[in-house]
Formats: structure tokens, sequence, C-alpha cells
């Protein structure tokens, strides 16, 4: 692995299980590669959930200098298994870089199944299972080794590094964090999968860099629940 925003590979897909939190990894990283590359291309392939797809932070990435490819028109916000034409071409020939944001679990990474043929032949790209220890399946090792075979299995891609990005919401502290970069460390030993980044979120950064030696992605939220979206607009 190279520096994180400053990377060898130029094609960048996130995966993971339900609620692991992969889109808001997607957009963070996208965001912070902008500040030091002129150009970077995210795509949304996440077909599966509605309330936290790339998409819905496209006009903040694209005010920012981003490239976002999703559907647009009528089907923008659609449930629809949409795999756009133009979306081939980008990973096999974009010049900057290129990020995806693949649907849940198996069922979301079927998609890429039907873009196998532009990684043919494609060696700078990464595969990254992310991880929320916090969330169901993914608590421990087994559970992990049970997605990320699945994943892989309907993708037809193999991964190649993981992203800790263990969680709870607003409750979150360093504990939180570190639990889930331990898990991290058995999956990286297992697996020989190298961690990319610990997801962390921003207010923690400072006191998380004195206990994890590997990569940090600071994280600010910007996908909501509809829950604590009224909240945050009411001042809740």
């Amino acid at each position: 692995m190279s520096d994180l925003f400053c990377p060898k590979a130029r094609v960048f897909l996130f995966a993971g299980n339900f609620g692991s939190g992969k889109t808001e990894i997607a957009i963070n990283y996208a965001l912070q590669l902008r500040k030091q590359n002129p150009d970077v291309t995210i795509m949304d392939l996440d077909i599966i959930k509605p309330y936290f797809r790339c998409r819905a932070a496209t006009e903040l990435m694209r005010s920012n200098g981003i490239q976002v490819v999703i559907p647009s028109g009528e089907y923008r916000y659609a449930d629809l298994p949409i795999v756009l034409p133009e979306i081939k071409g980008r990973i096999a020939q974009n010049p900057g870089y290129t990020i995806l944001d693949i649907g849940g679990e198996d069922v979301g990474a079927r998609v890429l199944s039907y873009l196998s043929e532009a990684f043919e032949g494609l060696h700078d790209f990464e595969f990254f299972i992310v991880v929320n220890r916090n969330r169901p399946f993914t608590s421990d090792w087994l559970g992990v080794e049970k997605v990320l075979k699945a994943i892989e299995r309907t993708a037809k891609l193999r991964f190649t590094g993981l992203i800790s990005n263990n969680h709870l919401m607003q409750e979150t502290d360093l504990d939180t964090v570190l639990a889930g970069y331990e898990l991290a460390k058995e999956i990286s030993q297992r697996t020989s999968l190298p961690i990319f980044c610990v997801a962390v979120p921003e207010e923690l950064h400072d006191i998380a860099k004195a206990h994890i030696s590997s990569p940090i992605l600071p994280i600010h939220r910007y996908l909501l629940p509809p829950h604590l979206v009224k909240a945050r607009w009411s001042g809740i």
C-alpha cells in the first residue's frame, strides 16, 4: 500500500455488510483525496439501501470538484439494478482516481459481476472490505470470514485490503475505535490483507494517533438516517 491520499492504485472499490459504513467511508475518502488530486470520480453502485447512498451527497461532492456518476432524472433515487453503460469505460480508461461505492453484502456486490470485464487486465485497483465490529455477523473473525467469502464469490473479485470502521453512531468513543482495530489486525493476520486505513471520527483523530499505527481516515458524518436528519434540522 502507498500513501493514503497519493495512492498508486487508480480505482477503489468499497464493499462490506449492511451497516458497515462503507458509503460514508467512500464519501469521506473521495473528499479528502480530491484535496490533493485534481481528478476524482465517484460512482454510486449501491442499489440496496436508499437512505445510505453516496448520491445523497451529490451536490456536496460536485461543489468540491468531484465527478459523481449516478443514474439521472427520474431514476436518480430509484431502487433498481441500474448499471450505467459508461461505468465500464471509466473504470478501464479514467486517467484520474475512481471510487466505486458497492451495495451491502453479496447481494449488493452482484453488480460487480456485470463489470468483471472492466477489471480484466486492470492491475492498479484496490477492493476493500469495510468492517464494523458492532454490526451483526461481523463481530468476530468467523463472521467476517463468511461475509468476505460471500462477497468475493458473488463479485468474482478478490479483496486486496480492509478498512476498520468500528462505530456506534454518535456514541462512538476511543474504546469503540480500538476494539475495531484489534479485530482488523486479527483479520489482516489471518488473510494477509493489509489494513488500508482505520476510520476515526474527526473529533477523536488526534488522540487515536497515539494508539493506532495504521493510516487513519478522519470521518465527518455526511449521511444520517431519517430520524437523525429530522433531529439535526430541528436542533434536537
